[in-house]
């Protein structure tokens, strides 16, 4: 007897063949640098004018430096004239009381002159004088700081004279129109040392 037919599977596919990838066109070289345009030429207007801008902001930044040294050398020759004036007028007025050393005792002791002393109008004089240096002074020291290296020493002798002369309040009192807020300041801040009894001797 014949067998019976065997049932058969799919047939078996054939294998795949290698197929190679696509060629691909090779990258071309570095591109072509491109050059960029010449810039456009100056004409001769346009390089005159550059020249003469150039030169105007020359002159004008040389003026300016110019100008600010000059500033600053007014500023140090003002500063030397005030130096030299205060001091001459100190020693102006060290000079009166050497010349009149009978009264100091009515500047610096708390000694009193009375208006029918023969030396009065004298003492009167130099207290006029004593005050128009301390207006000087209190005027001048805040504008100019930098002169003095401790200036509080010179409110401490303004005080001091204050305190120690009946015959300089005095007169104060009687001019005070004429002189500056500073040195009224100065002659109050004295005034209350000396009620108080809390006087200060400074050096």
């Amino acid at each position: 007897m014949s067998q019976p037919a065997q049932p058969q599977g799919p047939a078996p596919s054939a294998p795949t063949p290698n197929v190679p990838p696509p060629a691909y066109p090779a990258a071309s070289a570095a591109r072509p640098a491109v050059s960029a345009p010449a810039p456009p030429r100056m004409t001769p207007y346009e390089r005159w004018s550059l020249v003469v801008n150039v030169s105007g902001i020359i002159a004008i930044v040389a003026g300016l430096t110019y100008s600010a040294r000059q500033i600053t050398e007014m500023g140090r020759q003002t500063e030397n004239a005030v130096l030299h004036s205060t001091l001459n007028n100190i020693t102006d007025l060290d000079k009166v009381m050497v010349d009149n050393a009978a009264l100091r005792p009515y500047f610096n002791a708390g000694k009193d002159i009375r208006p029918d002393h023969p030396d009065y109008q004298k003492a009167e004089a130099i207290a006029e004088m004593t005050l128009d240096v301390f207006d000087i002074i209190t005027r001048q020291r805040k504008s100019f700081l930098q002169l003095w290296e401790r200036t509080q020493t010179w409110d401490i002798w303004i005080k001091e004279s204050f305190i120690s002369s009946p015959l300089l309040r005095r007169y104060f009192e009687a001019k005070q129109q004429w002189y500056g807020p500073k040195l009224m300041r100065l002659y109050e801040e004295a005034k209350r040392e000396r009620d108080s009894g809390n006087v200060r001797k400074g050096g």
